[in-house]
Protein backbone atom coordinates (compact mmCIF):
# COMPACT_ATOMS: atom_id res chain seq x y z
CA UNK A 1 0.00 0.00 0.00
CA UNK A 2 1.11 3.63 -1.04
CA UNK A 3 1.57 6.09 1.49
CA UNK A 4 -0.84 8.13 -0.04
CA UNK A 5 -3.41 5.23 0.40
CA UNK A 6 -2.87 4.61 3.55
CA UNK A 7 -2.72 8.21 4.42
CA UNK A 8 -6.03 8.88 3.40
CA UNK A 9 -7.52 5.58 4.92
CA UNK A 10 -5.68 7.45 7.88
CA UNK A 11 -7.72 10.08 7.54
CA UNK A 12 -10.72 8.79 6.85
CA UNK A 13 -10.83 6.81 9.73
CA UNK A 14 -9.80 10.03 11.94
CA UNK A 15 -12.77 11.83 10.48
CA UNK A 16 -15.21 9.37 11.31
CA UNK A 17 -14.60 9.80 14.92
CA UNK A 18 -14.86 13.82 14.34
CA UNK A 19 -10.88 14.48 14.04
CA UNK A 20 -9.77 16.48 11.19
CA UNK A 21 -6.45 18.20 9.48
CA UNK A 22 -5.98 20.51 6.46
CA UNK A 23 -3.74 20.33 3.21
CA UNK A 24 -1.07 22.80 2.65
CA UNK A 25 -2.12 25.60 1.01
CA UNK A 26 -0.41 26.52 -2.05
CA UNK A 27 1.48 29.81 -0.54
CA UNK A 28 2.06 27.19 2.63
CA UNK A 29 4.21 25.19 0.03
CA UNK A 30 6.37 27.83 -1.80
CA UNK A 31 7.20 29.15 1.71
CA UNK A 32 8.63 25.44 2.63
CA UNK A 33 10.32 24.94 -0.71
CA UNK A 34 11.83 28.22 -0.27
CA UNK A 35 12.98 27.58 3.64
CA UNK A 36 14.18 23.67 2.76
CA UNK A 37 14.66 22.93 -0.86
CA UNK A 38 15.52 19.25 -0.36
CA UNK A 39 11.63 19.09 0.47
CA UNK A 40 10.84 16.06 -1.18
CA UNK A 41 8.28 16.52 -3.80
CA UNK A 42 6.35 13.37 -2.86
CA UNK A 43 5.64 14.70 0.36
CA UNK A 44 4.84 17.86 -0.66
CA UNK A 45 1.76 16.63 -2.93
CA UNK A 46 0.79 14.55 0.30
CA UNK A 47 0.92 17.16 2.04
CA UNK A 48 -0.99 19.13 -0.60
CA UNK A 49 -4.16 16.54 -1.26
CA UNK A 50 -4.24 14.72 2.19
CA UNK A 51 -5.68 16.28 5.11
CA UNK A 52 -2.94 15.70 7.87
CA UNK A 53 -1.80 19.00 9.07
CA UNK A 54 -2.46 19.74 12.63
CA UNK A 55 -4.42 16.44 12.99
CA UNK A 56 -3.07 14.30 15.58
CA UNK A 57 -2.08 10.80 15.48
CA UNK A 58 -1.12 8.45 18.26
CA UNK A 59 1.12 5.50 18.12
CA UNK A 60 2.10 2.60 20.55
CA UNK A 61 4.95 3.66 22.03
CA UNK A 62 5.13 1.13 25.06
CA UNK A 63 3.32 -1.99 26.00
CA UNK A 64 0.03 -1.31 27.64
CA UNK A 65 -0.23 -1.07 31.23
CA UNK A 66 -3.35 -1.16 33.69
CA UNK A 67 -3.35 2.88 34.17
CA UNK A 68 -1.23 3.61 30.90
CA UNK A 69 -2.31 2.51 27.30
CA UNK A 70 0.74 3.16 26.16
CA UNK A 71 -0.08 5.38 23.38
CA UNK A 72 2.54 8.81 22.60
CA UNK A 73 0.77 11.50 20.11
CA UNK A 74 1.81 13.74 17.83
CA UNK A 75 0.46 16.21 15.45
CA UNK A 76 1.41 16.42 12.28
CA UNK A 77 2.55 19.95 10.87
CA UNK A 78 2.12 22.34 8.71
CA UNK A 79 4.39 24.03 6.59
CA UNK A 80 5.44 26.70 9.60
CA UNK A 81 5.63 23.87 11.88
CA UNK A 82 8.28 21.79 9.58
CA UNK A 83 10.07 25.08 9.32
CA UNK A 84 10.30 25.70 13.13
CA UNK A 85 11.46 22.23 14.07
CA UNK A 86 13.75 21.57 10.87
CA UNK A 87 15.90 24.85 10.13
CA UNK A 88 15.09 27.05 13.71
CA UNK A 89 15.34 24.31 16.87
CA UNK A 90 17.52 21.47 17.60
CA UNK A 91 17.65 18.48 17.22
CA UNK A 92 16.25 19.26 13.71
CA UNK A 93 18.63 22.26 13.07
CA UNK A 94 21.56 20.00 13.32
CA UNK A 95 20.38 16.77 11.45
CA UNK A 96 18.74 18.44 8.62
CA UNK A 97 22.06 18.56 6.57
CA UNK A 98 22.38 14.52 7.08
CA UNK A 99 18.79 14.39 5.36
CA UNK A 100 16.41 14.38 7.92
CA UNK A 101 13.07 16.42 8.14
CA UNK A 102 10.72 17.48 10.67
CA UNK A 103 6.87 16.17 9.56
CA UNK A 104 5.23 16.23 13.57
CA UNK A 105 5.68 17.29 16.77
CA UNK A 106 5.21 15.79 19.81
CA UNK A 107 1.85 16.09 21.54
CA UNK A 108 2.93 14.87 24.74
CA UNK A 109 4.57 18.12 25.74
CA UNK A 110 8.19 16.20 25.32
CA UNK A 111 9.54 18.11 23.28
CA UNK A 112 10.99 15.36 21.04
CA UNK A 113 9.78 15.81 17.39
CA UNK A 114 9.35 13.56 14.57
CA UNK A 115 11.46 13.16 11.64
CA UNK A 116 12.05 10.86 8.55
CA UNK A 117 15.35 10.85 6.20
CA UNK A 118 15.23 11.96 2.82
CA UNK A 119 16.92 9.31 1.57
CA UNK A 120 15.16 6.91 2.46
CA UNK A 121 12.71 6.80 -0.06
CA UNK A 122 9.40 7.36 -1.04
CA UNK A 123 8.33 5.46 1.90
CA UNK A 124 10.61 6.05 4.85
CA UNK A 125 11.20 5.08 7.87
CA UNK A 126 9.93 7.08 10.97
CA UNK A 127 12.07 8.54 13.96
CA UNK A 128 11.44 10.18 17.46
CA UNK A 129 14.62 12.61 18.40
CA UNK A 130 15.19 13.43 21.51
CA UNK A 131 15.78 17.27 21.75
CA UNK A 132 18.27 17.04 24.85
CA UNK A 133 21.15 14.42 23.55
CA UNK A 134 23.32 16.84 21.95
CA UNK A 135 24.15 19.36 19.05
CA UNK A 136 25.76 17.12 16.90
CA UNK A 137 24.36 15.29 14.04
CA UNK A 138 26.28 11.90 14.36
CA UNK A 139 25.36 12.23 17.69
CA UNK A 140 21.78 12.57 18.43
CA UNK A 141 21.52 9.63 14.80
CA UNK A 142 23.00 7.62 17.37
CA UNK A 143 21.92 7.95 20.83
CA UNK A 144 18.95 10.31 20.21
CA UNK A 145 16.80 8.60 17.97
CA UNK A 146 13.93 6.23 17.97
CA UNK A 147 12.47 3.98 15.32
CA UNK A 148 8.32 4.73 15.85
CA UNK A 149 7.69 2.69 12.51
CA UNK A 150 9.46 1.20 9.59
CA UNK A 151 7.49 3.22 6.82
CA UNK A 152 5.07 5.99 6.62
CA UNK A 153 2.22 3.26 4.99
CA UNK A 154 2.84 1.37 8.09
CA UNK A 155 2.33 3.86 10.86
CA UNK A 156 -0.78 5.03 9.05
CA UNK A 157 -2.20 2.01 9.13
CA UNK A 158 -1.50 1.39 12.44
CA UNK A 159 -1.98 5.00 13.61
CA UNK A 160 -4.27 5.18 16.61
CA UNK A 161 -7.29 8.05 16.15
Amino acid sequence: MSVQTAAEEFVARAAAVGKQGRVLTDQEAHTLMDEISVYPQWLLQLLKTVPLCGLEIGWQAYDPEPEDDGVAWLEWCDASGVISESVEAYPGLAILPAGYINIAGDSCGGGNPYFICIHDGEDPPMYQVYHDVGDEAGVILKDGRRTVSASLSEFFRSGVV
